[in-house]
């Protein structure tokens, strides 16, 4: 999961629909953690470490719908990174509705 996120998301119950991030596992972490330059070379690891983060959080599927019904372009959000949410993006707006599976990072060719 990202970083605590300080923008709020329009939802149905109005702006204060981001409750689930009080019990996110990544309140205590380095926000850089979340945003690595790449996902090869150093970046590979940092983007592993993320994940880890995610793994443990009670809240990362709250994270990653947020992420994905606010387009969020960058950084590691429930457990998934960008290029992760654009594929996962594009099958959602044409119904097909699939969240990213653990062998997502090779779907898309990002290096894990």
């Amino acid at each position: 999961m990202g970083p605590v996120p300080r923008r709020r998301a329009p939802g149905p119950d109005g702006p204060d629909t981001m409750e689930w991030q009080r019990e996110a596992a990544c309140t205590d972490e380095d926000p850089e953690l979340f945003f690595p330059i790449s996902a090869i070379g150093p970046g590979a690891g940092q983007l592993d470490r993320a994940r880890e983060v995610c793994g443990r959080c009670p809240v990362s599927r709250e994270c990653f719908d947020w992420a994905l019904s606010t387009g969020q372009r960058t950084g590691v959000w429930g457990g998934t990174a960008a290029s992760q949410r654009r594929s996962v993006g594009s099958s959602v707006r044409t119904g097909g509705g699939v969240r990213p599976s653990a062998g997502a990072a090779e779907e898309t060719g990002e290096k894990r």
